[in-house]
C-alpha cells in the first residue's frame, strides 16, 4: 500500500511522465549551466503560458549569456506583459545585461530583436540606423511606420504606456513621420511624465526652459530624476548637494554616484 501510495503520488506530480521526464532533465542541464537548456525550457513553459517559469528560466539563460533572453525580459518589463507591473528599472538591468553580451557593435542586433517583439523604441532606432548607418530610406521608413503603429496602439490601450506616448511625443515634438505639432506632442509628454516616465519630463522641462518659466524647468526635472533617470538626480545633486539626489542616483544605477557615497561613507 506504501508504494502504492507513492507511486501514484508521483504520477500527480509528474503528470505526463513522457514529456516531464525530459522537462527535468532539461532543467537539471540549465541549472548545471548549459545556457541553450535554459532557452528551450523557458520556450516551452512560455508556450504553456506559465510565465512565471518562463522568466525564472530565462533569467538564468540571460545570466548564462544568452542576449536574447535578456532581450525578451527588457521588453516583459518595460511594457508590462505575462502579469508583471511595468518595471522600467529592471528593465534597464536586463537591457544593460544584453549591451554587455552584444559589446558595442550590438546595439542593431538588440533593436531589431526588441522591435521584432513589439517594442516601439527598438524599431524607431531601428530606423534610424537604417537611415544614417546604410542611407537605406525605404528600410528606415518601413521601421519607422511600424514604431508610429505600435506607440500608437500602446498609448490608446486601457493602461496607457508611458514609453509609447513618449516616443509619440518625441515624434510630434520633431516631426518625424508625422506631422510637427507642439500642442499634441506636450500632451503626449504630460500623460507620459504624469504616469511616471523620466524622459517625457526631461523633455517637458526643456520646452519650459526654452520659453523662459524656470519654476517649470525645476518641478519637471526633479520629476525626472524620481521617475528614474539616475542621471538627472545625479546633476541635480551636482548644484545642490542634497544626498537625497545622490542616493537617487545611486539606485538608478549611476556608478559614479554609488562611488561618490562610498567615498563619504569611508573618509
Amino acid at each position: 500500500m506504501i508504494f502504492f501510495a507513492l507511486a501514484f503520488w508521483l504520477i500527480i506530480q509528474k503528470g505526463d511522465v513522457g514529456v516531464d521526464r525530459n522537462l527535468i532533465e532539461m532543467e537539471d542541464r540549465c541549472f548545471s549551466g548549459t545556457i541553450t537548456a535554459c532557452v528551450k525550457v523557458a520556450e516551452y513553459y512560455e508556450e504553456n503560458r506559465n510565465y512565471e517559469k518562463a522568466i525564472e528560466f530565462l533569467d538564468a539563460a540571460c545570466i548564462g549569456g544568452d542576449a536574447s533572453s535578456c532581450i525578451k525580459l527588457y521588453v516583459v518589463y518595460a511594457k508590462g506583459r505575462w502579469g508583471k507591473k511595468r518595471d522600467f528599472n529592471t528593465a534597464m538591468g536586463y537591457s544593460t545585461r544584453a549591451g554587455e553580451l552584444l559589446g558595442k557593435n550590438g546595439a542593431e542586433t538588440f533593436y531589431k530583436q526588441s522591435c521584432d517583439l513589439g517594442d516601439s523604441w527598438g524599431c524607431y532606432h531601428l530606423s534610424t540606423i537604417f537611415s544614417e548607418r546604410y542611407n537605406n530610406q525605404q528600410e528606415a521608413q518601413k521601421f519607422l511606420n511600424k514604431a508610429i503603429k505600435l506607440a500608437e496602439s500602446g498609448c490608446k490601450d486601457k493602461e496607457q504606456d508611458p514609453i509609447d506616448c513618449f516616443l509619440l511625443g518625441a515624434l510630434y515634438e520633431n516631426g518625424r513621420g508625422v506631422a510637427k505639432d507642439e500642442k499634441k506632442a506636450l500632451s503626449l509628454y504630460e500623460k507620459a511624465c504624469n504616469a511616471g516616465n523620466g524622459g517625457a519630463c526631461l523633455n517637458l522641462a526643456y520646452i519650459h526652459q526654452r520659453k523662459g518659466n524656470m519654476e517649470k524647468f525645476k518641478e519637471f526635472r526633479i520629476k525626472s530624476c524620481k521617475g528614474s533617470r539616475g542621471d538627472v538626480c545625479y546633476e541635480i545633486w551636482q548644484e545642490t548637494k542634497n544626498k537625497e539626489y545622490l542616493e537617487m542616483a545611486c539606485r538608478f544605477g549611476v556608478k559614479k554616484a554609488c562611488d561618490e557615497i562610498f567615498n563619504q561613507q569611508n573618509k
